[in-house]
């Protein structure tokens, strides 16, 4: 709470009342525009390659499904998607580390 009182006290000169009085709230990232965007190649490749780790807990079917539907606009798949990359990409960190220590 400090914190914010000496951000508002330091641009006080600087910024509009209304934004020194709002609240705190945090930002999201703009997952839908990167994964239908600069990403979205990337993901699926990741996604849909048969030797990606996750694939031993999770059908391809059920994920190319997914991709297809958020890649329509059929539904609000990107937080979704953005999960299983990073499910995805944890796992490979995993798998390589036990593959070192051998």
């Amino acid at each position: 709470f400090q914190k914010k009182r000496l951000l508002r006290k330091a641009f006080s000169r600087d910024l509009p009342e209304w934004v020194l009085r709002a609240p705190k709230r945090g930002f999201g990232a703009p997952l839908q525009d990167w994964l239908l965007g600069q990403w979205a190649v990337a993901a699926e490749e990741r996604l849909l390659d048969p030797q990606a780790p996750m694939r031993r807990y999770l059908r391809g079917t059920e994920i190319e499904a997914l991709l297809v539907k958020t890649r329509e606009r059929k539904c609000e798949g990107h937080h979704r998607v953005w999960t299983l990359l990073v499910l995805n990409e944890w796992l490979q960190q995993l798998q390589t580390k036990r593959r070192n220590h051998r």
